[in-house]
Parts: C-alpha cells; structure tokens; sequence
C-alpha cells in the first residue's frame, strides 16, 4: 500500500500510563477521521506531547490500544487476504472515543449486498478494512447502512 503521508516513527503516550510507537501510515489509514488530521503532518508543532517529547492521547490505554491495532491491522491488509477484525465491543467509552476521532463508520462499517440471485461458483469475495467487494458475473445491489 502506497503511503500518502511521510512514513517516520511516532512515540505516543497513552493516558499517562502507556508509550508506544507507532507509524505514521497507522495513524492516518482512516480518511476524515481526526487521527488522519492530527497525523499527516500539518499540525506536527502543536500536538500537546509529554516531557520526553511523546505525542499525548488523553484516552485510556484499554480503549485506545485496541483502537491502534486494528487500525494496524488494516493499514496492512491485502486486498485478496483475510479482511481484519474490528475491535471487539468495548462498551459506551470506546464507542464514544471512536466517535470523538471521526471513526465509528471506520470501526462499524456494515454494508449489505444483496444477489438478484444465488452466487455462481467461484464468486470471489475480498474485503479490505470492512469494506467487501464481490467479484461476479451477477448484478450486485449496494446499501450502506
């Protein structure tokens, strides 16, 4: 995958409790979200950090680290391969974290495809970051819910 942002190390501190590190790819892999903007590079300068010079996220390590996984998990996800797993349900918190960053149809995305009839033989299914495609010889209908 082709990076649109410089693609250097991040250290994070994590709620006060957690340092990571991280790519900047991994940050920014969610189009709009608020990550993406505070990471691409722009803003750099003004990113509240600690006093080692990491970058502060003021969330809890146990909602943000599995944010940060997936987000991992995504950036690095073949188009044919297995698609990565959300998070699993973490509760109101997380659900309000993901909202904060502009990420919850990243996180929940759903899309239902319906066949105008059944699959043929050797219907390809790929997904990419909850995003499915289909490839077919048959009419696909979209909806995004």
């Amino acid at each position: 995958m082709e990076d649109k942002y410089p693609d250097n190390i991040i250290k994070l501190n994590i709620g006060g409790e957690k340092i990571v590190t991280t790519k900047r790819s991994t940050l920014t892999v969610a189009d709009g979200s608020v990550l993406e903007a505070m990471f691409r590079g722009s803003w750099d300068e003004s990113l509240d950090r600690d006093e080692n010079g990491n970058v502060f996220i003021d969330q809890s390590p146990d909602l943000f680290l599995p944010l940060l996984n997936y987000m991992r998990a995504c950036r690095d996800e073949s188009p044919n391969g297995p698609r990565a797993r959300p998070p699993r349900y973490l509760g109101p918190p997380f659900d309000t974290m993901i909202e904060y960053y502009g990420m919850t149809k990243f996180v929940y995305k759903l899309e239902l495809r319906v066949l105008s009839m059944p699959p043929p033989r050797g219907a390809v299914i790929t997904s990419k970051c909850n995003e499915w495609s289909v490839s077919s010889p048959h009419e696909w209908v979209t909806l995004d819910l």
